[in-house]
């Protein structure tokens, strides 16, 4: 029906399609990733100190402090998986014999009572006279 350029040919252009109709959902693909990535980026804080200098008479608070530490515990749970190894019970399977039923052929003898069809007479010799008057039997 159809040759096998024209086949060819058909087919070629099929994928070229599919790959051309495919390429913006790539490039979406890895704009998404490029964007992620910039997302995730940790930044570093630049500490920076300003300082005003000021006169003044004003009378500076004092400050006393008492310091209290407090220990605490906090747990954390960590999930950690050992290897073990478990025996299953496995049995295997165990072959069992079913009897299927065939039928067996077996000959036997059959007594044919005789019938009343008289036999077909038998083919007998019989010498034909040859125009000369003698048999032609040898």
């Amino acid at each position: 029906m159809f040759s096998k350029q024209s086949h060819t040919r058909k087919i070629r252009v099929i994928l070229g399609v599919i790959i051309l109709a495919t390429l913006p959902f790539y490039c979406l693909g890895l704009i998404m990733l490029q964007s992620q990535n910039m997302a995730n980026r940790t930044r570093t804080a630049t500490p920076t100190e300003t300082r005003a200098a000021a006169a003044s008479n004003t009378p500076r608070p004092t400050w006393t402090g008492v310091i209290t530490a407090t220990a605490s515990i906090t747990p954390s749970p960590t999930i950690t998986w050992t290897p073990s190894v478990t025996p299953t019970a496995f049995r295997t399977p165990t072959r069992t014999i079913t009897l299927t039923a065939t039928i067996t052929l077996t000959p036997t003898e059959t007594l044919v009572p005789p019938t009343d069809t008289p036999e077909p007479p038998t083919a007998t010799d019989t010498p034909s006279p040859t125009p000369d008057g003698s048999s032609a039997n040898p």
